[in-house]
């Protein structure tokens, strides 16, 4: 049976945006195997865990104090593609935001089609990589 990617998803936030941000990615399900953590010590505890060679992090961040939070456990998301929600867009925001070296950044005011767009090409990415991968291992055991 092939893995599917893992889409490790970050949300404090349960107002609006944040419900949808997480219809949305359930909806990817059948493409990627969604967990979703509500404080960043279920985050630290699920990214210590083994992954698979296709994670993705999507962090939705709540507040300065949060993101403050977020840069603390920033070694545990080095080598993941990470998708990232800041609050807002003044520069202090931003600047910290870009210091976890997203893939993509958004903002909670923005639209979440372009997230979404963004998601599922990482997806097909991820898939095409780990099939051409496991491909080589076979390759190599033959």
């Amino acid at each position: 049976m092939k893995k599917k990617p893992i889409l490790i998803v970050y949300s404090r936030d349960k107002n609006k945006f944040g419900m949808e941000l997480e219809k949305m990615l359930e909806g990817l399900g059948s493409k990627v195997n969604v967990v979703i953590c509500r404080t960043t010590v279920e985050l630290t505890v699920r990214l210590r865990m083994p992954l698979s060679e296709s994670s993705i992090a999507v962090l939705l961040i709540a507040d300065e104090k949060d993101l403050k939070r977020t840069l603390s456990i920033k070694p545990l998301l080095i080598n993941m593609r990470v998708v990232l929600i800041l609050p807002d867009r003044s520069d202090v925001t931003i600047e910290a935001g870009h210091s976890l070296h997203p893939r993509y950044l958004s903002f909670k005011d923005s639209s979440l089609r372009d997230i979404h767009a963004v998601l599922t090409r990482m997806i097909e990415i991820e898939k095409a990589t780990c099939k051409e991968a496991c491909k080589q291992r076979l390759s190599i055991r033959a």
